[in-house]
Formats: C-alpha cells, structure tokens, sequence
C-alpha cells in the first residue's frame, strides 16, 4: 500500500487530485478494505469537498483507482515475470522494426530459458522463441532455414507430452485419494506406453510417476525416487513437492492395503524433504506433513533428530495451529522417550483442539495407561470404551481414520482382557487392516 501510494500514485496524479483523496481516505479510515463499512456519502464528502452528493462520482473515483492499482501490480511484479516482460518488449521491436535489437532479445531470452529449472512452461517458453523468430513478419520465411521449424515442433511435442502426462497423475492421483473412479483421458495411450532415456528428466519423471499411480509397483517406485533425488535440484519448486508427494503417497498406500513397509525409507523422504526446504510453501511449513515425521522420528527412536528438527521448523508453521502442533508434538516425544507419567499428568490440564490432535492425544493416553503398572486393565477398558463413543459421535472424523481408531481400541482391550488370546491377536493383525497406533500395537503383541 505505502509503494502503491508514494512510489506511483503521487507520481501520476497531484496530491490533491480525486484517485490520491480517495486513497488516503481509505488508507487512514478503511485500511482493511471492509466493503459493509463503507459509505458512499461520507467518502464523497471528504473526496469531493463542497460538491452536491452523487454515487456516481464515488463509483467512478473507485474505478479509476482499481484501474491504476492493476497497473501498479502489473508494474510492480515485471521484475518476477521476465519472460513476459521480455515478449512484451519483443512486440515492441517488431512494431517498430528494430531487428537486431529483435534477433539480440530473441538469443538473449533462449539462453535464459535453457538454464532454467524442469518445469512444463520452460518447453513452452522455448517453443514461443523458436515461434517468434520464423514466424517475424519482417523476414521472408522461404529464405530462412527449415530448423526453428523443426525446434518448434520439437519443443511443442515436449510441452504436450510432460503436460498430458501431469495433469493425468495429479487427475489419478486425486481420485485415489478421494477413491473416485478415473474417468477416461482422451489421447493419453500412446504417451504411456514407454518411455526412453532420450526424452527429458521431467518427461521420464512423469512417466514413471503415472506408472506408478496406475500399477503400484516396487521397482517402479525405486527408479522413480532414484531420479527425482538425483535430480531434485534441476526441477522448479512446484514439481519438487509434486514428485515427493507420490513417493510419499505410495508408502501411505503400503499402510492402507497392509504391505511390508519400510519406515526407514519413508523416514529418509521426509529427511530429504526438509533438507531441500521442499514441504516449505510460501513460507509456511506444512502442517500434514510436520506431524507425518514428528510421528515417523518417535517411531524409529530418532528423538535427537526430531528435537533439533522442532527448534528449527516449528517457527515456519502456520500461527493458528503452531501451538498445538508443537504441543501435541511434545507429548509424541514423552511417549516416545517412556515419560509415560507424564503424559498422564498433562491429561488434567491440556485440552487438544482439532480433531486430530484430540485423536492421537487419546490414544497416547491410553498406550500410557496401559503401559503403566498402577492402572488396571479395567482403567484401560474404560478409557477405550470412552474413546470409541467420542470417535462414532464425532461427524468430523472420516470413515477410514475413525475404523481405524476403533481397530486400535478393540486391540488395546484384547491385550488388556483377562488371559488374552495371543495368537488369535496375531493372526486378526496380520488381516492388513488399518490400526491407528499400529507399531506400538505391534511392539507390545510381540513382547507378549
């Protein structure tokens, strides 16, 4: 606002013109915008001064002032589009028939294009100046050579092929989630079928990424990680996150269908995550994912990592869940450590929001009871039994968390039962059902 008001608008217009009274009266009384405080009269008659009342003038004054902030914007962001910013000028030199400076921009931009990041629009923007150079209306087309053609061509192919390729692995991707049926992608067989060590880092990526969405192969996962970690650093932030999702997803898919599972490998994703800041969006970490390797770092013990990892991310997390994230976090590592007294003790004087957090809590709490000598089994049972009323009553938990909210309790009250039936336990475990809690379910089943 202060830029927009110093930097540009008292530069075009004098300070007590129409558009700079309008935008001091909404600065000073309106710095929020809040369109039902608003009032027309009142800010004709500071704007206005003496003139007779007409909503018209207001209507207009903020017209023309929304016109002024667009170009503002535009202006002001010209720096963080230069490809653009250089198309615009490249019409400007056409429009006027500077050629060389043409031909310079033209050779200046590809070169700026070709040290760009793996992205779909860096095959685009390359098909753009190959375009621009053939096709300039200045230039007798039969005289030139036949390879900005070819290069056109070339680069339209790659745009095409990688785009078609995203869009159906984010489509796929979606309605697995979601369990959606996949509705029919029109023109996509003949880009699945295979795929050569010719075609570009981000082409092969895709590729192997729609392969394995559609057919949840282990080798196909491991060749897939394989590039993406060679390559992270060449991809635009976009698809680093992209790529990473579907390793990560794929291992969320091993624990949904029952499959051996290695947390260490699951574990060194996240790790390779945080090292490239790549769960980081516009300066905010991920909430999903904090508690994803909160969870993973207290199961396989790696409680020095996870603390150091706290101190340093914790502070980029959202302001309205930070609290409770880094509460609910501590509390993972207590368990973690066997503090298990007190997790009992914070159960009388924290509330959890948020459902999830409210989840794990409970069921910390009740791994805690049971772990401790002083609460009997019945302690246990109740807290159970309590568990599972709050998880059927509660509308916002989903069908797959809530089913396996209530797998883990039925467990928890088998093991606590008097002379539990230790191998009927094994064997209804083994089914590959969803278990909240399940590694720690595991660890106590087999101590058995």
């Amino acid at each position: 606002m202060k830029e927009f008001k110093i930097s540009y608008m008292n530069k075009l217009y004098d300070k007590t013109s129409v558009p700079n009274r309008l935008l001091n009266y909404l600065h000073k009384y309106h710095p929020n915008f809040s369109s039902e405080k608003l009032d027309a009269e009142k800010i004709h008659k500071s704007v206005f001064k003496n003139d007779t009342y007409n909503r018209n003038d207001v209507i207009n004054a903020f017209s023309d002032l929304r016109k002024e902030l667009k170009r503002f914007l535009i202006w002001n962001s010209k720096e963080d589009f230069p490809f653009e910013k250089d198309t615009i000028l490249l019409q400007q030199y056409e429009k006027y028939n500077l050629k060389t400076h043409f031909d310079l921009l033209l050779k200046s931009m590809n070169k700026r294009v070709d040290k760009e990041s793996e992205d779909i629009w860096k095959w685009y923007k390359k098909m753009k100046i190959a375009h621009e150079y053939y096709f300039d209306p200045k230039k007798e087309q039969i005289n030139l050579s036949e390879s900005s053609l070819l290069e056109a061509m070339e680069n339209l192919d790659k745009f095409y092929a990688i785009s078609k390729l995203k869009y159906a692995c984010e489509l796929q991707n979606r309605n697995q989630v979601l369990q959606n049926k996949l509705p029919e992608i029109k023109l996509l067989k003949e880009l699945v079928n295979e795929s050569n060590d010719e075609d570009s880092v981000l082409h092969q990526c895709f590729f192997l990424a729609h392969q394995l969405l559609e057919k949840r192969e282990e080798d196909t996962y491991s060749e897939l990680k394989n590039i993406v970690v060679k390559n992270i650093k060449n991809f635009s932030i976009e698809n680093q996150l992209i790529f990473l999702t579907y390793l990560i997803n794929h291992h969320s898919y091993r624990i949904k269908n029952g499959l051996l599972l290695s947390r260490t490998d699951f574990f060194e994703l996240y790790q390779f995550g945080v090292t490239y800041e790549i769960f980081i969006v516009d300066g905010v970490f991920d909430g999903s994912h904090f508690n994803n390797i909160v969870g993973l770092a207290c199961t396989l013990k790696e409680l020095k990592w996870l603390k150091k990892f706290m101190k340093n991310w914790s502070p980029k997390l959202n302001d309205e869940i930070r609290e409770q994230t880094e509460l609910i976090s501590e509390v993972s590592i207590l368990f973690a450590g066997g503090e298990f007294e007190k997790i009992i003790e914070l159960t009388r004087t924290i509330e959890f929001k948020g459902v999830n957090n409210k989840l794990r809590f409970r069921c910390v709490q009740i791994a805690s009871s049971y772990e401790l000598d002083n609460y009997s089994s019945q302690d246990v049972i109740d807290l159970c039994t309590a568990c599972e009323n709050f998880a059927r009553k509660n509308t916002e938990i989903g069908e797959y968390m809530k089913q396996g909210l209530l797998n883990f309790t039925k467990f928890v009250k088998k093991l606590s039962g008097f002379s539990p039936q230790i191998e009927k336990i094994k064997t209804e475990l083994e089914k590959g059902e969803f278990i909240y809690f399940e590694d720690w379910l595991r660890e106590k089943v087999r101590l058995l």
